[in-house]
């Protein structure tokens, strides 16, 4: 292995000096004529041979500063830093277009140069490289028009409306831009000058990996597209009991909704008085003729009509309100505008009577009417709302203790069923009880740490928060190591790559997983260049510049002085015998 110290003297002595004596000893014993020059230079050749093989090195005072050139850099930026400080040594970086006196930095390069750069004008550079880098000014280059930021939600979920939010930045002239899934357009909202801020609306309509496009085009420049891929979660499956007053063609709907959806249901109705019908679907038959507590422990939701609530004994009640407090939902479907027998503690919403008894309600891109109690709930900080118009809220929730209670106040959905338009009442109703419902315990949680998109060859910061005491994570099929957080327990940390684009998969020993989007460099080039620009000016010293940077660098001894050496000495050892 060819290493490359700086080599003491007394190490040269110690290989040299042996091997001298060694050599005059045989000398002296062959009795050899000239014995003091063929010696002189068999110690020439070998302190040379030494030198080659160890490359000794110096250690010297470098005083150099380097103005970096990226990508779209600003020609009268660079003229104005040259003119105050001329000292200063031009370098670019690949693929940029040269300065007039400004030479090639190559990648191998940078490592030993990074700490002489006390400037960087253009785009600048990628996050991972400025880590470990000294103090530097940077002057941003012009901006491009193109995408600034994109926040896309991080759970998607199927048949639930989300938005992407967007800073598109426009130079002018009348544009579009649109939000395309495989079905067609999602939404859309035209473009002005300069910097635009809004939201792109989107229902997913499937689950898994979908293949969405961001389109921004007119009549004359014709269409720029960006790829944007999004993994859809599909609704969790739950177990839910149902429990009417008296049977409805409105939850009997539902419940063929649900059971479509993989839900395992048990339903009770009551016939009379006295007489209970029951049903299972996606699951084995159980006891569910009275409600206690081990009972609801096997469920993640419970829905309730109006009727049911107030048929209620204190004790289903009361084995109701302590499992919702333990992580229970509950679902009330109100049919009547006044509470009955149901307490505070079951029903924890003020209500307020209105004169609608029928509510507008858009629904993606298009509206409906349906209706409605004629009540609403009282303006509450604590109610999240699901489904809202105009006259109040419609459906929403609130936290009691480790659990929800959701409301209903939408009547007859089932015609949206009806009219064959599934996809709408999934909207209606899907959100509603995945929020309602038990939420989900994760083992463990994968996060990415990097603003989208991923590029390959580069590092995916990735953080594991785990309860167990060794958490295991694997890159695709490839185990990767995890390094525990030195402060904080349970949250681990590691890098990866990816050589190629593409879907790829983190997965736990646990068995929770995510799924992410590896891109190519051709993709998203101008929210890369905005993102370049962000981070480098959060790097940059606002400081004056630095004017010269002193470093202590090693520098090798010339092989050419040990080459030539060796070949003299070499020359004098044949050349003695002969004079």
């Amino acid at each position: 292995m060819i290493i490359n110290p700086i080599i003491p003297a007394w190490l040269l002595f110690a290989i040299v000096v042996p091997m001298t004596l060694s050599l005059l000893w045989l000398e002296w014993r062959r009795r050899i004529k000239h014995i003091g020059g063929r010696l002189s230079a068999v110690c020439i050749m070998m302190i040379a041979f030494t030198c080659i093989c160890l490359r000794p090195a110096y250690t010297d005072t470098v005083r150099d500063s380097i103005l970096l050139l990226t990508s779209d850099y600003n020609s009268a930026i660079v003229d104005s830093l040259l003119r105050a400080q001329p000292d200063l040594t031009v370098r670019h970086v690949e693929g940029v277009t040269p300065y007039r006196i400004s030479t090639l930095l190559s990648s191998s390069d940078f490592a030993t140069s990074k700490q002489r750069v006390v400037a960087i004008a253009g785009e600048g550079l990628p996050t991972y490289v400025l880590e470990g880098m000294g103090n530097f000014q940077y002057y941003p280059g012009t901006v491009a028009e193109g995408f600034i930021s994109l926040f896309i939600p991080p759970d998607i979920r199927q048949n639930k409306s989300q938005a992407i939010d967007v800073n598109y930045y426009h130079k002018g002239g009348k544009v579009k831009i649109y939000l395309e899934s495989p079905a067609g357009k999602e939404d859309s909202t035209e473009l002005k000058t300069g910097e635009n801020i809004f939201k792109l609306a989107f229902t997913p309509k499937h689950s898994g990996k979908v293949s969405y496009t961001l389109t921004v085009g007119d009549a004359t420049r014709g269409n720029f597209r960006e790829h944007l891929p999004l993994y859809v979660n599909s609704p969790s499956s739950l177990n839910i009991l149902i429990i009417q007053g008296y049977p409805s063609f409105e939850v009997q709907v539902l419940k063929n909704f649900l059971q479509r959806k993989d839900h395992r249901l048990a339903i009770r109705s009551q016939l009379s008085r006295r007489i209970f019908r029951y049903e299972f679907a996606n699951r084995k038959v159980t006891s569910i003729e009275r409600i206690t507590g081990g009972m609801l422990n096997e469920f993640d939701l419970v829905i309730l009509d109006s009727e049911a609530i107030s048929g209620l004994s204190a004790s289903e009640r009361s084995a109701i309100s302590v499992s919702v407090d333990k992580g229970l939902g509950m679902l009330t479907l109100l049919n009547t505008p006044t509470q009955g027998s149901m307490t505070r503690k079951i029903f924890p919403y003020g209500l307020k009577n209105v004169r609608q008894d029928s509510a507008v309600v858009r629904i993606g891109s298009a509206v409906y009417n349906f209706p409605a109690v004629a009540i609403r709930p009282n303006a509450n900080s604590e109610l999240i709302g699901v489904t809202s118009n105009g006259t109040g809220m419609l459906a929403g929730y609130t936290r009691v203790g480790s659990g929800h209670i959701g409301f209903q106040l939408l009547q007859e959905t089932y015609r949206l069923i009806l009219s064959g338009d599934s996809t709408a009442y999934g909207i209606l109703w899907s959100p509603l009880i995945e929020q309602v419902a038990k939420p989900r315990t994760q083992h463990s949680i994968i996060i990415i740490d990097n603003q989208l998109p991923c590029y390959i060859d580069e590092p995916i910061r990735v953080r594991v928060i785990s309860r167990d005491e060794s958490p295991a994570l694997r890159a695709d099929s490839l185990q990767v190591a995890l390094r525990e957080d030195p402060l904080i327990d349970g949250i681990w940390a590691t890098t990866v790559w990816h050589s190629a684009p593409g879907w790829h998969a983190l997965v736990s020993s646990s068995g929770d997983s995510l799924n992410y989007y590896v891109s190519h460099h051709s993709e998203w080039r101008g929210l890369r260049r905005a993102r370049q620009r962000l981070d480098n000016g959060m790097f940059s010293n606002r400081e004056s510049l630095r004017s010269e940077v002193a470093m202590q660098v090693e520098k090798e001894y010339p092989k050419t002085i040990f080459y030539l050496a060796f070949m003299v000495a070499a020359g004098g050892l044949w050349l003695a015998p002969k004079l």
